[in-house]
This record gives structure tokens, C-alpha cells and sequence, in this order.
């Protein structure tokens, strides 16, 4: 669905506080469940973890939810979600089900439903969910159009059936549903799209230390790397999320002829990296790198080497990616001037 999130934060933010933030004991979900302050808490772990896009917390956090309050379909939507966004898509799917039987999550879990069905392989019932999505008032084309997630049902003349019935649709009633907003509303094939963009690049003292390109090629499965040092070395890497071993891979190579190639995940709020660094001459050693976006927009890389097989890690690199401003563009001179 590439994790899509389906409603806009506002509606979710307000959906959540009326649902849940409660301390009074007499206050009641929408369900009719007592908020307890077991519950409370609960959602205010999911919440926090859905800032930080920690994804296995939340997926914690929401099955307690699910359990103290089952129903509320807040809770079972956020759960499909997490779980979808950490790549277990057979027990997102249970969420996404149980989602689709409240009315305010119908045509947004229906669809979640079928994009977990396509990566499933499940190709009919993929459309039967998302037919029924449509159905429900689910009329988001441009999300069904790029969705990664419907890779595989894009060439089948059913794919085209379901984009023209989405497209002649009347207007979905409820909530919007929003624009995709980052790393927190995708799917696994999304889960790096916080890195893209134009960068400067600091080191932990704030002293300039280069620049990177970051670039989404072959409708989005590559995310292509162009580094500057400061001193003029330059770089690239090739990063892809490979769906046999759901794993990210980066391979890069540089300008002295080095080479790195890493595998990892997109856990506890960044992408964890590990592999090997090889210079020219053939030396090698063992690194790690993360990835983190920060709270005021920037990333943090953080890399490490270790030259006894992992026994002891020195610093190798801790940048600060910065988001360079776009130059506005030159005002238009007034026809009386030309």
C-alpha cells in the first residue's frame, strides 16, 4: 500500500486524541470502552512511536491497544500499518482486515488489504479488496498509480478495469486522505525516502564536510547516491530493497577506487547498515552505518569501522545532512519593462 497512511495526520492526531488521550477514569472511546490508564499509555507509546518511526514499538504498542480496546479501529489500523512498514505483511493483513469493519477505515484498510494480498501473490483477491475499496468511497488514483506495493497487477487488464472505475468514482465521503508525507507512510520499497534530496553536509562540530545528490531512479526501486567532499572526492552508491531477502543493499564506490557494500533494515527509526569496506589496495574491514532523520528535518549518517572483526569500532564518519534551500526564481519583469 506502501504503507500509505490513509488518513491525513490532523484527522489521525484528532481521531487518536478523541479516541484515547484521557487521563479521567469516566472518559469513553468512541467504542464505549472505559479509557484506562493502561490504555492511555498505551496509545501514548504508539503515538511516540509513530513520530519516531520506530516501528516495532508501535507494533508493541497498538497490539496492547488492540487488546485493552478491540473495538477501536484506530487501533487496528495503526497496527496493519506498523506491521506493514516492518515488512511482516501476513500479520499486517490480520490488522488490515479487522480495520476494514469500522465504517471511518473501510476504503482505506480495503486497499491496504489488497496491496498486502499483491505482495502476497495473491492476485485475485488483491483485486477483490481493492474493488471493494473503491466501493467504500477509496478514490486516491495517484496512490494506486505509483503504489509500489501493485507492481505486479499493473500489467493485467483487471489493473486498468479498477483505475477506470477509481477515476469515474464520485468523490470519497469522509476524511481525506491526504497526501503521502515520508518515511512514515510507506512501504518497505519507501523506507529510505527520508535520505532523498539535495544536501550540505556538516561534521558534528558544524564544519562543512561536502555535499550529496540524493535521487529516486527506476520509478523509486533505486535511490541513487552522487557525493562531493570537500576536498573534491567524489562517489556513489546504489541502494534497493531487494523483496527475496527483504533487506536494503547499498553498494558504493568511489573515486580512489573503493568499494563498500552493505545490508540492512529500517528499525528503531533509521536504516541499519552492515558490511564491508575494501580500499584499492585490497584492505578490508568491517562497517556499519545508520541512518537517522532527525526531528528538525535533518539526517544524521553516523558510519563505523572496526579493523579485529567487530571486536572494537573507531569513528570513521558522523555527518549532519542539511537540506539546501532551492534559489528562488528571478521575478518576472513587468511587460511595460520588456
Amino acid at each position: 500500500m506502501s504503507v500509505t497512511l490513509r488518513l491525513a495526520m490532523p484527522v489521525l492526531t484528532l481521531l487518536l486524541s478523541g479516541l484515547f488521550l484521557f487521563s479521567a477514569p469516566a472518559a469513553h472511546a468512541q467504542s464505549g470502552d472505559t479509557v484506562s490508564p493502561e490504555l492511555a499509555a498505551a496509545a501514548h507509546r504508539g503515538q511516540t512511536a509513530f513520530q519516531t518511526q520506530d516501528w516495532k514499538a508501535a507494533v508493541k504498542a497498538y497490539e496492547e491497544v488492540t487488546k485493552l480496546a478491540p473495538k477501536t479501529g484506530i487501533g487496528w489500523f495503526r497496527l496493519g500499518y506498523a506491521r506493514h512498514a516492518l515488512g511482516d505483511i501476513e500479520a499486517a493483513l490480520v490488522a488490515h482486515r479487522k480495520a476494514t469493519e469500522f465504517q471511518q477505515f473501510k476504503g482505506i484498510a480495503n486497499y491496504n488489504v489488497g496491496c498486502a494480498l499483491a505482495l502476497l501473490g495473491r492476485v485475485e483477491e488483491a483485486f477483490v479488496a481493492l474493488n471493494a475499496s473503491v466501493d467504500a468511497g477509496f478514490r486516491d488514483t495517484n496512490q494506486l498509480a505509483s503504489d509500489t506495493d501493485l507492481a505486479a497487477l499493473r500489467p493485467l487488464p483487471a489493473y486498468a478495469a479498477l483505475a477506470k472505475r477509481m477515476k469515474s468514482g464520485a468523490p470519497a465521503a469522509g476524511p481525506s486522505t491526504g497526501p503521502s508525507t515520508g518515511p512514515s507512510t510507506v512501504s518497505p520499497y519507501r523506507q529510505f525516502d527520508f535520505w532523498l534530496g539535495t544536501w550540505d553536509v556538516v561534521d558534528r562540530n558544524g564544519k562543512p564536510v561536502g555535499t550529496n545528490v540524493i535521487t529516486s531512479k527506476q520509478n523509486g526501486f533505486i535511490i541513487h547516491e552522487a557525493w562531493t567532499s570537500a576536498s573534491g572526492g567524489k562517489g556513489e552508491s546504489t541502494n534497493f530493497f531487494d523483496p527475496r531477502d527483504r533487506q536494503w543493499h547499498q553498494v558504493w564506490v568511489d573515486s580512489t577506487g573503493g568499494v563498500v557494500r552493505y545490508q540492512g533494515t529500517f528499525k528503531n527509526g533509521g536504516m541499519q547498515f552492515r558490511g564491508d569496506s575494501v580500499i584499492a589496495s585490497g584492505v578490508a574491514e568491517q562497517a556499519r552505518s545508520s541512518f537517522t532523520a532527525l526531528p528538525d528535518g535533518r539526517v544524521r549518517q553516523f558510519i563505523e569501522h572496526s579493523k579485529d572483526a567487530g571486536k572494537t569500532w573507531y569513528v570513521y564518519f558522523d555527518g549532519y545532512y542539511a537540506k539546501r534551500a532551492k534559489t528562488p526564481a528571478a521575478p518576472k519583469k513587468p511587460a511595460s519593462d520588456l
